[in-house]
């Protein structure tokens, strides 16, 4: 005989799905080999632009040699866009954006939720660039000074994240917590930005007048990092 008299269901509330690891998720996975594949693939192409980032680190005239060889400047931005993705792959792997960063995005996704912000950022800068350049062209510059002022951020990009890979890996190795990491790999990249404002800077300083030249960085690089940052704290 059956008995009607006791509840035989749970009395506990069922354990909620544990979340996959970053490093679990199938996107994730896929991306990484893409990244890694396409990285072998732009070695020869690093190699070959290493002289010319390494003046680029020394002085500003550097960004514009980059720009005279066409080339080159090709190469350079093949290796940027696949450092970009290498970024973003550690960007949402290290929270760089924020433990609340797009967090209404699946985390199956949520890796193209950083490579969007990215690629806005640099949409958004480009569009900077072209308004203000067609506004108030350089009174002393030729073609490849303008594109130099835009393009010099790749350069460092680059070499930061030649530095940043391998120091990430260690880190990782060394399974420190995620603060760490986030402070170590944002000081190497605050760095890399700040030689470009002050690369920038010396491009301009012979084209402009000092105020001339403040108000040039604050358009072509302040105002996107800025509008960058804001559209972290608030998606």
């Amino acid at each position: 005989m059956s008995d009607f008299g006791h509840l035989h269901l749970p009395t506990t509330p069922a354990e909620a799905p544990a979340e996959p690891l970053w490093s679990q998720i199938t996107l994730n996975q896929v991306l990484i080999v893409v990244a890694v594949l396409l990285s072998i693939v732009a070695i020869l192409d690093l190699i070959r632009i290493l002289p010319t980032l390494k003046s680029c680190m020394i002085r500003s005239r550097g960004n514009v040699s980059m720009e005279h060889s066409m080339s080159q400047a090709r190469m350079r931005n093949r290796c940027g866009a696949i450092m970009l993705l290498s970024f973003c792959l550690i960007a949402d792997r290290h929270n760089f954006a924020g433990a609340d960063f797009a967090a209404w995005v699946p985390s199956s996704l949520h890796c193209l939720s950083i490579i969007a912000l990215m690629v806005a950022y640099l949409l958004v800068r480009k569009i900077i660039f072209s308004l203000v350049i067609s506004a108030w062209p350089l009174t002393h510059s030729d073609s490849e000074t303008s594109a130099a002022l835009h393009t010099s951020l790749y350069n460092y990009f680059i070499v930061g994240m030649l530095i940043l890979l391998p120091v990430v890996a260690i880190l990782d190795a060394l399974k420190l917590q995620n603060t760490v990491i986030q402070q170590v790999a944002l000081g190497i990249l605050g760095f890399f930005f700040l030689l470009t404002i002050i690369r920038l800077g010396q491009i301009l300083r012979t084209n402009c007048s000092g105020l001339g030249m403040f108000l040039y960085l604050c358009a072509l690089e302040i105002l996107p990092l800025g509008a960058l940052i804001l559209a972290a704290l608030f998606l």
